[in-house]
């Protein structure tokens, strides 16, 4: 199973490095205005988001705009000896630097760990090359997002574009659907 969900991350990854400059801005920029349009996300006091890099959606107007609004943002940090992941609070961009798996990360303290058990009014931005319309995803293989949701009680939203969304896609028991999924084109809601 690994194998082709591996075949499939590999042509979600081409059809993204195939987008010229300009077609993955536009694109980002209609998935980020439906978004923050979004009632989930005006109400959510929270937002736990991934920092994006080169072919991922972009999240850093995401972040900008959560510095504007004044919401309080954390973003992942991965650990590398057990495969977990926590979330950080974030106050700038400057707080970032290049962790040893190439992603931007804030330094992880006690004092700034995601620690809202409850995870009311809390909404999770999810990364993923590949979405179904039934909330399921791929990812980087690695399962730091599913052991972190396995946990997490707030709102679960992935980001793709639409060439990314298949009607189904391959899972495994561990694996943990979104709530909603969200595209420059659609917004699909599965709560």
């Amino acid at each position: 199973m690994e194998e082709l969900k591996k075949e499939i991350r590999d042509i979600h990854i081409k059809k993204r490095k195939s987008m010229t400059f300009f077609e993955k801005e536009e694109k980002d920029k209609k998935i980020f205005k439906r978004l923050i349009d979004l009632e989930i996300f005006k109400e959510a006091v929270f937002i736990l988001s991934y920092v994006s890099v080169n072919i991922e959606v972009d999240t850093i107007n995401l972040i900008k705009h959560c510095f504007d609004i004044e919401k309080k943002l954390f973003v992942p940090v991965c650990f590398k000896e057990n495969y977990g992941m926590k979330f950080y609070f974030l106050g700038s961009l400057e707080q970032l630097h290049f962790s040893s798996f190439s992603l931007l990360e804030p330094i992880p303290s006690e004092k700034n760990l995601f620690k809202n058990l409850l995870f009311k009014k809390t909404v999770c931005i999810v990364p993923g090359f590949v979405f179904s319309v039934l909330g399921d995803r791929i990812g980087y293989g690695k399962g730091f997002y599913d052991r972190f949701l396995k946990k997490f009680g707030g709102v679960k939203i992935g980001l793709c574009y639409d060439f990314n969304l298949e009607q189904e896609i391959i899972k495994n028991s561990f694996d943990v659907p979104v709530d909603l999924v969200l595209t420059e084109n659609r917004t699909i809601k599965l709560i």
